[in-house]
């Protein structure tokens, strides 16, 4: 396959599922835990419907209490943002929490997975394979894994 051909298939999104492909382990490892799944996926929907109620908030303070002559006709309205904003506070550190916590579990069955599967390798693979080698990869690949599981996702 010629270099533009490639080119052009990199950039129109056609090696795309190859690469997504590769995001199922990780999901049949993160399918185990459906309350913490549904959890975080509740508290997204929280805090995406707080986030857009700010505005809608702001709108009532303009409109209704600069518009009034009393003073106190803006309370509630500063009352009812300062509720949204706690409600976004609290979903988005929720869903923080779940992600983060569903990111560890992964992390930590993906690596148990890992380290049976090379319990039942043969003794020749560790004579062609340096040990330590394999544990910093194992290391260095589930770290970047927990982190955008974990972390990454979340944001």
């Amino acid at each position: 396959m010629s270099d533009t051909l490639q080119d052009s298939r990199t950039l129109s999104g056609e090696d795309a599922p190859k690469r997504l492909s590769k995001l199922r382990l990780i999901w049949d490892f993160a399918r185990r835990y459906p309350g913490h799944l549904a959890a975080a996926l509740l508290a997204l929907i929280v805090s995406a419907t707080a986030t857009l109620a700010i505005p809608q908030g702001l709108k009532l303070i303009v409109d209704r209490g600069f518009g009034n002559d009393d003073p106190s006709a803006i309370a509630p309205y500063f009352a009812a943002l300062l509720g949204i904003v706690v409600v976004l506070a609290a979903a988005t550190a929720i869903r923080f929490y779940f992600v983060s916590w569903l990111g560890e579990r992964v992390v930590a069955d993906l690596r148990r997975t890992v380290h049976a599967h090379l319990l039942s390798l043969d003794p020749g693979f560790f004579e062609e394979n340096r040990p330590s080698e394999i544990a910093s990869r194992l290391t260095a690949d589930t770290s970047v894994i927990e982190q955008v599981v974990g972390t990454s996702f979340s944001v």
